[in-house]
Parts: C-alpha cells; structure tokens; sequence
C-alpha cells in the first residue's frame, strides 16, 4: 500500500485507488476540510503500535466506503498546529467532519464494525 500526497485541491482532482488512503498535511488540509461533504481524519503516528493495527482497517473501510466519503491520515508528529487545534491526547484518532465541521471522533483502535456503524451514523443518514 503505498501513501500519497494530496495536493492543493483548488482547480485540481484528487485520483487515488480504492483503499489508498491519501496523506494530508497542515498547509493542505483547510481546502480539503472545505471541498469534501463527508471526511474521515486518521491521526496517526509513525511509532504508534494501535496505528499501524488500525491502518489495514482503514483501508478496508475506505474501499467499503469508497463515494461515500473520503479518507486522508495525517502524521500527528510533524503537524503540531492541528494537533493542537484538534486537542489530540492519543494516537490513533479518528476524526470526522460533514460539510466542513467535526461531528465527531474515535480515540485509540477501534474494530472495524465498531468503525463502520459510526461512519453510518455520520454520513449515512439524515
């Protein structure tokens, strides 16, 4: 599974393969958060043992949930400013936003039923 980089959305696509979870980043991530309807944030860390148990999850997930939202990670070690914006304590967070705002979030693993009934819950019925 490789990790690509999102670039500036503005006047630009985002391809990535079913179950490529793209990475974001402080700079990019204000456009992201304003152009996608329903977002899911991984939190993660490179050293994190949770994260890395998590990760083949939220790939599974992207692909169960692939047009119905979009998922990006973000390394909670070099983007100090949203980290603490986002008042995260624990890796990995999940954070997820509809229409530009945080409805809600998961902290430490979570198993991948418990992950799709909340992202049901969030973006899948009004």
């Amino acid at each position: 599974m490789k990790t690509i980089f999102i670039s500036s959305l503005i006047g630009m696509s985002i391809f990535c393969m079913a179950g490529e979870i793209a990475e974001t980043d402080e700079k990019r991530f204000p456009d992201l958060s304003k152009s996608e309807k329903n977002l899911v944030v991984e939190v993660y860390a490179p050293w994190c043992g949770p994260c890395k148990m998590l990760a083949p999850i939220m790939e599974a997930i992207a692909v169960q949930f692939d047009g119905k939202c979009t998922f990006v990670k973000l390394n909670g070690d070099v983007n100090d400013k949203l980290i603490e914006a986002w008042h995260i304590r624990g890796y990995p967070t999940l954070l997820f936003f509809k229409n530009g705002k945080e409805v809600g979030r998961e902290v430490g693993f979570t198993r991948k039923e418990k992950l799709v009934e909340v992202i049901g819950k969030y973006f899948l019925t009004d």
